[in-house]
């Protein structure tokens, strides 16, 4: 497990066919054969391993043979509508988009470049390698929804008018992330249920054997 609960949480959603299975969760419970199918997993132990992953980390639960939400999971449901609206507003590029936001990495960037550009050597994630965050960077570039203002290797990256068109989203998306990283990371320090003990005043006190009237 990562050790920051944002970066956690980030790795989850980009596992390959971790949002996808969200997004049909968002719609209802679903049965293991019904996200099968929707979401077009060709193997039956890579749709289990994401599954159970999913239960481990507290987004989802099985409910009487059937997947559904938790508390925690639907609160990302906002953000994975404000996905989808974006996707509708794409082009041909929407398909080619969608695997590529199923890439290590790719959300990351995006949500990252949100704040403003960056250059390469500053986009680094813990779970990530330098040469995917790398790949992504091309990838996304070649779809139109980042640019450099030169070819220089110092020039840093933004988001294109396409790229920032995913701005709600990444809102609502880093909001549901930060969320994440209160609930597993709370704040440290002893946590007080009553009255702190008496103290007893030093004068009063005395050594272990002592006799009182000596």
């Amino acid at each position: 497990m990562l050790q920051d609960g944002r970066q956690r949480a980030l790795a989850q959603l980009e596992a390959r066919y971790a949002f996808r299975i969200l997004r049909y969760l968002c719609q209802e419970p679903r049965s293991y054969g019904e996200l099968r199918e929707l979401t077009g997993v060709a193997s039956t132990s890579t749709l289990s391993t994401r599954l159970g992953e999913l239960q481990v980390i507290g987004w989802i639960e099985r409910r009487h043979r059937r997947y559904a939400l938790t508390a925690q999971g639907a609160r990302l449901c906002p953000a994975v509508r404000r996905v989808l609206s974006w996707y509708a507003q794409l082009d041909h590029r929407a398909p080619l988009l969608g695997d590529t936001l199923q890439r290590s990495g790719s959300l990351g960037i995006i949500l990252v470049l949100h704040g403003g550009p960056r250059r390469a050597r500053d986009l680094t994630f813990p779970a990530v390698s330098r040469r995917s965050v790398m790949a992504r960077l091309r990838e996304l570039t070649d779809l139109g929804f980042l640019t450099r203002s030169s070819s220089s290797v110092t020039a840093p990256y933004e988001l294109t008018e396409d790229g920032r068109a995913f701005d709600p989203a990444a809102s609502a998306l880093i909001v549901w992330i930060n969320e994440q990283d209160a609930r597993l990371h709370p704040p440290a320090g002893p946590v007080v249920t009553g009255p702190p003990p008496e103290s007893t005043p030093a004068a009063s006190r005395r050594p272990r054997g002592s006799r009182s009237g000596r």
